[in-house]
């Protein structure tokens, strides 16, 4: 399996979608965290000030 990242055409072109699928629902899952934690740190600033 060490070889396949040295031998691009081994892969399987459905392993390909699949990695690319679980990369793009990876990145939208940390793209989604990352909008949730800046809309908490928006929330405690405006709790702040307001105190």
């Amino acid at each position: 399996m060490e070889s396949v990242s040295s031998a691009p055409g081994y892969k399987w072109p459905v392993a390909r979608v699949e990695s690319r699928l679980e990369l793009k629902l990876k990145l939208e899952a940390e793209a989604e965290a990352e909008a949730g934690g800046n809309i908490r740190k928006l929330q405690q600033q405006q709790q702040q000030q307001q105190q």
